[in-house]
């Protein structure tokens, strides 16, 4: 949610839409996103205000806040973090299989790191 609310301001039903055409996001139920942004809403992540549309229904519109921002950049940085966990569990395994000692595929990364 907070990455799609970087984006632009959007009512549920858009969000659940978006949601839907992003192929790497978990499908949503509306249940489950009204609950998040409520939830968001109560942590100070995001606000949200009524917009009368003319034609239409009034919805409440969420916007990304600035304490949603910081928490959008942890969760940047701890998935950066999982990602090199992760490259290196991989990288040590694929040595493992060629035949390479533990110890020196664990140098290997470490120095391919920081050329």
């Amino acid at each position: 949610m907070l990455l799609l609310l970087a984006e632009r301001a959007a009512h549920g039903y858009e969000l659940l839409e978006r949601l839907a055409a992003m192929p790497e996001a978990p499908g949503a139920d509306r249940g489950h996103l009204y609950r998040t942004l409520r939830r968001l809403d109560d942590e100070g992540l995001v606000t949200s205000a009524w917009e009368m549309p003319q034609p239409g229904p009034p919805r409440h519109i969420y916007t990304l806040t600035a304490d949603g921002v910081v928490a959008l950049d942890a969760w940047v940085t701890h998935i950066r973090a999982a990602l090199t966990r992760l490259d290196c569990f991989l990288r040590h395994r694929e040595a493992l299989r060629s035949g390479t000692a533990p110890l020196e595929a664990h140098e290997a990364i470490v120095s391919s790191r920081h050329s």
